[in-house]
């Protein structure tokens, strides 16, 4: 993020990285910091103050970061490829090496995207919560990424059904497709459409979704839903 700052920005993002090398924070704590900037943060081991211009530079900063990676992924999830605005009620920056392992990588901008909330959840729970972590999916931010060269995409939709179909490619693609939980992407995608009692029964999940998955005290019930979800196809 350093690159799209100004020196007053840096040096905001400079405080919260500080904090986290001295592990004075987890990365997840000053993330929350990042995203809903205000005067008092207190966290269980460390309260983070900030002061008017260092809220205001945040704020600014966050702006530059969301219009330049929505404008890199068209306006679709980085891993499933569908719409944003159009599944989920959320659309989170998603961190590609999970801030957890990789701290000095929280503020980086090349290791940043957008998720729709069904990829997000998944993959912190499939990917960057395991234990052993092992990063073997796409990098859609990876030099001369493409993403028709690991995992093919088709989209259809009618007045009356709407197919999504993936065919993974790559290795990477592979893992995506299977750690992602692609293949119930497609039948709740064709069920809800199909059936307007589960399409309305995913929308009021998803919704309770976008409150649930903001809140790590809350996460492994959101996570518990979109499973419920899934199992709908």
């Amino acid at each position: 993020m350093k690159t799209i700052s100004d020196d007053k920005e840096r040096k905001a993002l400079n405080k919260l990285q500080t904090l986290i090398n001295k592990k004075l924070i987890k990365p997840t704590e000053a993330w929350s910091c990042f995203s809903k900037p205000k005067s008092e943060h207190e966290f269980k081991n460390h309260t983070v103050n900030l002061n008017e211009n260092e809220i205001k530079s945040l704020n600014e900063v966050r702006q530059k970061v969301k219009k330049i990676i929505k404008q890199k992924i068209s306006k679709r999830c980085a891993y499933c490829k569908r719409a944003m605005g159009q599944h989920g009620m959320s659309w989170n920056i998603e961190h590609i090496r999970c801030k957890s392992k990789h701290p000095r990588m929280t503020f980086i901008l090349s290791n940043l995207t957008y998720a729709c909330l069904d990829c997000n959840l998944v993959k912190n729970n499939a990917v960057d919560n395991k234990r052993n972590y092992i990063f073997d999916i796409i990098d859609p931010n990876s030099k001369g990424f493409r993403y028709g060269e690991n995992i093919g995409f088709l989209q259809l939709s009618t007045d009356s059904i709407h197919v999504l179909k993936y065919k993974p490619i790559s290795k990477a693609g592979n893992k995506t497709y299977e750690k992602l939980r692609f293949r119930e992407l497609e039948h709740i995608e064709l069920l809800s459409s199909l059936n307007d009692t589960i399409g309305s029964l995913c929308e009021r999940i998803d919704e309770r979704l976008s409150y649930l998955a903001s809140s790590d005290d809350t996460l492994e019930l959101a996570v518990f839903l979109q499973n419920m979800k899934f199992k709908l196809g």
